[in-house]
């Protein structure tokens, strides 16, 4: 199964919509996080699978079910190093 495969089944399972661009966006990202936690360390995940999982939806699903006018921008404030 292809990461874009991965990401349009996890998005649809949690109700989230997203259309064929959008999921190639994001495993193309996936895979940049991937290729620079080979030589950088940046997070623990070890696959594009783990960063689609744990990161990249995980970053989505909070703000999946809120109406957010264009535009708006988010902050996260969290405790770790963040995920780029």
């Amino acid at each position: 199964m292809e990461p874009r495969d991965d990401i349009m089944r996890e998005a649809g399972e949690k109700g989230i919509v997203l259309d064929d661009e959008q999921c190639f966006k994001l495993e193309q990202y996936g895979k940049r996080v991937l290729d620079a936690n080979r030589r950088f360390n940046l997070t623990g995940c070890g696959s594009i699978e783990e960063i689609i999982h744990q990161l990249v939806m995980k970053s989505i699903e909070p703000v999946a079910s809120v109406d957010v006018p264009r535009g708006t921008r988010f902050c996260d404030l969290g405790t770790g190093a963040g995920f780029p």
